[in-house]
């Protein structure tokens, strides 16, 4: 695949209105490789509009807040948006999320959605990522990849090697649900952002890189991130359309093939910072909660309510 990268342009929603950034040229343009493989597919009926801006603050805070270009349209369009830097990036939890330019892929989707129950959602998403990875790493790195409950993408380290601080694997991206109405129906902004370039300072850096640091330069032969994109948005576009359909309970076999936590004693900080045992990870179940067998009999956790993590050695 050709890399289309035209000079890029900034959109702040703080100053620009949304239709005025929404037909920036450049914009324009260098999201239309992207648009063009997205529009292959039947879904969503009323198609996919998009734009790829040098920087943003969040690219899921704009789509959230953005008022609609096209009010009108009896079948809203999907809409994407990609930033090469966002300042004000956000994961769960309230926490911020900077990156610099070439860093990573970060990208947010604005999708009508019919079903009701979005149980298990962010569990797909990050599912439909694990399954085109599969696909476009090489074998080794591929069987190293996994995904930690809730909504992280991450990456075992080589056989027989281990990491500080007893960690399972190191954090390579991860992804962030909001839901919202438009007149009348469903929309989800799907977020998600995926480390691109490596950062040998992480390994100095503890706190910052508290969950480490994988990059997809890391495990594959360096390449753009339009590239990335173009591999990985299709795919993803097609699981979403899936789970519009028939939901989490079907992908949940799958699921248990990436699973970090399966058979792991986890469990949680506390606000003094205390690391205390919840109970060993049995997988997830039809919606997409947490199950563990905790001191006491089976727990069950609700996504998105607290962090899970590998016990410390």
């Amino acid at each position: 695949m050709t890399a289309f990268s035209p000079a890029p342009a900034a959109f702040d929603p703080s100053r620009d209105s949304w239709p005025e950034a929404w037909a920036d040229a450049a914009a324009v343009q260098r999201a239309g490789p992207l648009l063009a493989a997205l529009q292959d597919g039947a879904w969503p009926p009323g198609g996919w509009q998009g734009r790829w801006v040098a920087q943003t603050t969040s690219t899921s805070t704009v789509l959230m807040q953005a008022p609609w270009p096209d009010p009108q349209g009896t079948a809203p369009a999907a809409r994407l948006l990609v930033a090469d830097s966002q300042s004000d990036g956000r994961g769960r939890r309230g926490r911020t999320w900077r990156s610099a330019p070439g860093d990573g892929l970060m990208v947010s989707l604005d999708v009508p959605l019919q079903r009701e129950d979005l149980s298990g959602l962010s569990l797909a998403v990050g599912l439909a990522l694990w399954q085109a990875l599969q696909g476009l790493l090489p074998p080794a790195a591929a069987r190293r990849l996994a995904l930690k409950w809730p909504n992280d993408l991450a990456v075992r380290p080589p056989r027989g090697e281990t990491l500080p601080g007893g960690r399972l694997a190191d954090k390579l991206g991860g992804i962030l649900i909001e839901a919202s109405r438009f007149q009348g129906q469903r929309r989800c902004v799907i977020g998600f952002g995926l480390n691109l370039r490596s950062q040998p300072q992480a390994q100095n850096d503890p706190v910052r890189y508290a969950s480490g640091h994988a990059a997809l330069d890391d495990l594959a032969p360096p390449a753009s991130a339009e590239v990335w994109l173009q591999r990985l948005l299709p795919p993803l576009a097609q699981a979403l359309a899936r789970f519009d359909a028939a939901g989490w309970a079907p992908l949940r076999s799958i699921y248990a093939q990436a699973d970090l936590l399966q058979g792991q004693e986890v469990g949680q900080v506390d606000e003094a910072g205390v690391w205390r045992l919840l109970g060993v990870a049995q997988g997830v179940d039809d919606s997409g909660a947490l199950l563990l067998q905790g001191p006491d009999g089976p727990l069950r956790q609700i996504s998105g309510e607290m962090s899970v993590r590998p016990r410390p050695a």
